[in-house]
């Protein structure tokens, strides 16, 4: 199902009155790795810092909290896991450990996972090719659909705030949506989307970077309704 199905549908429940089954009772925030690793904010959004890395051969591994003694205490360890052959996208943290995100359809899960279980991804000799690109790409609250057209790639999205409305907000009509739109020529393992409707300072922009499996999408919060941002890390709507 679409992110643009799913905003009809939003929309036709809050004139009936009724929440769909799946909505949680309260509104569910993104995961933030910055966060849930108590690292700078600033660190998990420069890119070259985020490295694409591979869970190795093992027991499935459980994400740990930062905290007094953590991560390395069996208190710090967290109930969501890794197994052997995830694909998670990681930062230095402190010695022995990094501090990673397994995205989902829903956002991710993240923590600490030991570094010697994390084996780095081979590196691409050259950009990605366009054909690499191509797909629906999906994050909690937000959809993009990228295409090729010749050497150039061409990219539309939805998104929606909060993520996972709750009966009341939809009730209120306390959801924010937004879109995004554009053409360009990706430079390396980066493209620059800019909605060719409005050029301007105050237009849409978003920038999406390839790492391994994933895109790490970042934009200027000026593509839709308050608090309305495509920012996040993005997979396979298939996957």
């Amino acid at each position: 199902m679409s992110l643009r199905t799913v905003l009809i549908a939003l929309a036709g429940l809050a004139m009936l009155g009724a929440a769909p089954k799946h909505a949680p009772n309260k509104a569910s925030p993104k995961p933030d790795i910055a966060t849930a690793c108590d690292i700078d904010r600033a660190s998990w959004q420069r890119p070259e810092t985020l490295q694409a890395m591979i869970v190795t051969r093992g027991p499935q591994l459980h994400f740990q909290e930062p905290g007094p003694g953590c991560p390395g205490a069996a208190a710090c360890q967290r109930r969501p896991y890794v197994v052997a052959g995830d694909a998670v996208l990681a930062l230095a943290g402190p010695k022995g450990w990094m501090c990673a995100i397994y995205p989902n359809r829903i956002g991710g899960n993240s923590g600490f996972l030991p570094a010697g279980r994390l084996a780095g991804t081979p590196a691409r000799v050259g950009a990605p090719p366009l054909d690499a690109w191509v797909g629906k790409w999906s994050e909690a609250g937000a959809d993009i659909t990228i295409k090729r057209r010749g050497d150039l790639l061409e990219a539309e999205g939805q998104a929606i705030w909060p993520a996972f409305p709750s009966r009341d907000q939809i009730d209120r009509g306390a959801i924010h949506t937004g879109e995004m739109r554009g053409e360009t020529r990706p430079a390396g393992d980066t493209a620059l989307f800019v909605d060719a409707e409005d050029t301007g300072p105050d237009g849409c922009r978003v920038a999406i970077r390839m790492v391994g499996p994933y895109l790490s999408v970042s934009d200027n919060n000026a593509c839709g309704g308050a608090n309305v941002s495509f920012a996040g890390l993005y997979r396979r709507a298939s996957d």
